[in-house]
C-alpha cells in the first residue's frame, strides 16, 4: 500500500473527530443560550411548594391577628370602682324640696292676726302648744310686703309630759324700718294676714 492509500483512512478519521467536536460545541452553546434566557435549570430550585407565584391570584394563608390588635379591639373594662370625689355643689336636701325652701313636714302655725306696737314692733297671734317656746321670723326684702313665719325656738324637753292642747299665743319681731301699712303675708299658708280686730277675707 502506497502513501496515498494510507492517507485516506487517516483523513477520514480526522473529519469524524472534527464533526464530533463541532456537535459537542453546538450542544454547549445551546445550553448556555437557554440559561441566559432564564429558563429553569436543574441547579436552580423552583418556587417552594405552597407559596404563590408572583402575580398569582390564588388563595393565600391569612395572617393571624397580633395580641396588640386583639387588645385594641376588646372594650376597656376597669373592675376598679370609681374614686372621683362627689361634687361640691351637691348639698344634702330632703327629697322633693329645693335648696333653701322650708321643710313641709315641719310643724306649721298659721297666723290668725297681727298688730304693730310702737311703729316697729310686729306682733302676730296664732295657736300653739303649751310646752314649746316660739319665735317670729319677718322678711322685709320685698317693698310693700312683710313675710312672717312662726317657728319653734325651744322645743319641749324630752320626756316631759305635755297636754295635747293648743292655746292662743302671741310672738313678736322687731322691724328694720317703721311700719307704713305693708301687707303681712303668712308663709305657712301663703295667705295675707288681717290686722287684729278687722274681719278676714270671706
Amino acid at each position: 500500500m502506497d502513501d496515498r492509500t494510507a492517507a485516506v483512512p487517516f483523513r477520514a478519521a480526522r473529519r469524524r473527530r472534527a464533526a464530533a467536536a463541532l456537535a459537542g460545541l453546538m450542544l454547549s452553546v445551546g445550553a448556555l443560550a437557554a440559561c441566559a434566557e432564564g429558563g429553569p435549570t436543574a441547579s436552580s430550585p423552583g418556587p417552594a411548594s405552597g407559596s404563590a407565584a408572583p402575580g398569582s391570584t390564588g388563595p393565600t394563608a391569612s395572617a393571624s391577628p397580633s395580641p396588640s390588635d386583639s387588645a385594641s379591639a376588646a372594650p376597656s373594662t376597669d373592675p376598679r370602682p370609681s374614686t372621683a370625689p362627689p361634687s361640691a355643689s351637691a348639698a344634702p336636701t330632703i327629697p322633693g324640696i329645693a335648696v333653701g325652701e322650708p321643710d313641709p313636714t315641719a310643724p306649721r302655725f298659721p297666723v290668725t292676726g297681727y298688730r304693730v306696737d310702737g311703729g316697729t314692733k310686729l306682733v302676730v297671734s296664732f295657736y300653739g302648744g303649751v310646752c314649746d317656746r316660739y319665735g317670729l321670723k319677718a322678711e322685709e326684702a320685698t317693698p310693700g310686703v312683710i313675710r312672717v313665719r312662726v317657728v319653734i325656738t325651744e322645743p319641749a324637753p324630752k320626756g316631759q309630759a305635755c297636754a295635747a292642747l293648743a292655746k292662743p299665743t302671741d310672738v313678736s319681731a322687731q322691724l328694720d324700718k317703721p311700719y307704713h301699712g305693708e301687707a303681712v303675708l303668712d308663709l305657712a299658708t301663703g295667705e295675707q294676714v288681717q290686722p287684729v280686730g278687722e274681719p278676714g277675707p270671706r
